[in-house]
């Protein structure tokens, strides 16, 4: 059984996940950016916990996660017609690219909600 660690007024228990409040922000960004590009378990493993925690993420770190997805299929639309992208993906394979599609539709409804705002007020 391995003990609790208190560091000041915070009690770690190591049996428990740490509450998303206490990670770093650079640390859940290079998370989704390790992951993303690979071919293995981490991209459905951090897309999952993606989709689970968005809502409680910050503002910058929102930005930065989906600036950077956003990146990757940029890159893919523009290199997904060269022979060796099987190797070299930016999104992975096609399981991966169907898992970050998950995670891009996090944002989508943004634009549907500003796009509505936009044509209400122009009836208005």
């Amino acid at each position: 059984m391995t003990k609790e660690l208190t560091v000041g007024n915070i009690t770690f228990n190591p049996n428990k996940p740490m509450p998303i409040e206490l990670l770093p922000n650079w640390m859940i960004v290079n998370s989704i950016r390790y992951a993303l590009g690979r071919q293995t378990s981490v991209v459905s493993t951090t897309c999952d916990w993606l989709i689970l925690n968005w809502n409680w993420l910050g503002d910058d770190t929102r930005i930065q996660i989906k600036h950077d997805i956003e990146n990757a299929f940029s890159d893919y639309s523009r290199c997904k017609h060269l022979p060796n992208l099987k190797h070299c993906s930016p999104l992975g394979g096609s399981c991966d690219i169907k898992e970050w599609s998950k995670v891009r539709e996090l944002w989508k409804p943004i634009k549907n909600i500003k796009k509505n705002k936009h044509e209400s007020s122009k009836h208005n």
